[in-house]
């Protein structure tokens, strides 16, 4: 084990050699305290298992470049984790970058039926918890089993807040499934917006790009859920309407609600109006939020 826990002013952390990192069970590869300018080049991490997690970045903010690592068949929460909760002195942005890594084949100790609505700590191959962006490309991911690839939980008071995690291959060239493994504003609209397309369209670093990606608007699909980009109206009709993600309704848009409608939000989701929201029922057929009924639960 070359480093367990850091603290320092300044660090310079190079290992050009690919070499097998191996932590002892139930420990975990820190970086923390002041702010660190640090590299950490072609490494492997492989078969540890840690009760927490593999790799955290935590700390003040970071200057660093991991690239080139391999970080295959851990057992962990999380195989990397970017907690920076403060910022140094150094004016303008940081620079942080995550690139050219290989990330597969790693798992929870046991996984079931999970829901990050339902859990405050999800797993997750790569995630942010912090301040600081970490630009995010040219990975490969895939294979993962945890509940999430990609965490976007950068905190700030911005509705705006993106984070750059383009140009990676996540396992599928499936859009869909591709963003049902990635956590981010359009779950919980505290959270960043993970900018994940482009994206790479095979398990080749330097293999074809998708075409750019728009951001995904709610519409009348079975489940409701993410920014609503354009002005939508849920009539009435005989079954709830299922929330599973925190529908933002975005500025000089308008979400109408008919009289008679039937909202089931699951746990820890809502609605953040930052448009405008038309919602007037009437006797006897009053508008009725209320929690997913625990047959939808058990169905799920």
């Amino acid at each position: 084990m070359l480093f367990k826990k850091i603290y320092n002013k300044f660090l310079v952390f190079c290992q050009y050699k690919l070499i097998i990192l191996k932590i002892k069970s139930n420990s975990r590869f820190v970086v923390d305290g002041h702010y660190a300018s640090f590299n950490m080049t072609s490494n492997k991490f492989r078969d540890n298992k840690c009760k927490t997690g593999l790799i955290s970045i935590r700390g003040m903010e970071k200057s660093m470049k991991l690239e080139l690592n391999e970080i295959e068949k851990n057992v962990g929460q999380f195989m990397v984790q970017f907690q920076i909760d403060s910022q140094s002195e150094i004016l303008g942005e940081v620079r942080a970058v995550f690139e050219y890594n290989k990330v597969q084949g790693n798992r929870l100790q046991s996984v079931g039926n999970r829901r990050f609505q339902k859990f405050t700590n999800p797993s997750y191959t790569i995630g942010f918890n912090g301040i600081q962006k970490v630009r995010v490309n040219r990975n490969i991911f895939g294979d993962n089993k945890l509940d999430y690839e990609l965490l976007a939980g950068i905190k700030t008071a911005k509705i705006d807040n993106k984070v750059n995690v383009a140009e990676n291959w996540w396992g599928t060239a499936d859009v869909t499934k591709i963003k049902e493994r990635i956590f981010d504003f359009d779950d919980w609209n505290n959270h960043a917006v993970a900018e994940f397309k482009p994206y790479l369209l095979e398990n080749d670093r330097e293999g074809s790009l998708s075409s750019p990606w728009e951001s995904p608007s709610a519409s009348l699909s079975e489940h409701l859920g993410g920014r609503l980009t354009k002005s939508l109206s849920l009539p009435y009709r005989e079954r709830p309407y299922l929330v599973k993600a925190d529908v933002t309704v975005m500025p000089d848009v308008t979400l109408s609600i008919a009289p008679g409608a039937v909202l089931e939000f699951a746990p820890n989701v809502g609605i953040l109006v930052l448009g405008v929201l038309k919602a007037q029922g009437h006797r006897n057929e009053e508008i009725i939020m209320r929690p997913e009924t625990p047959i939808k639960l058990k169905d799920r």
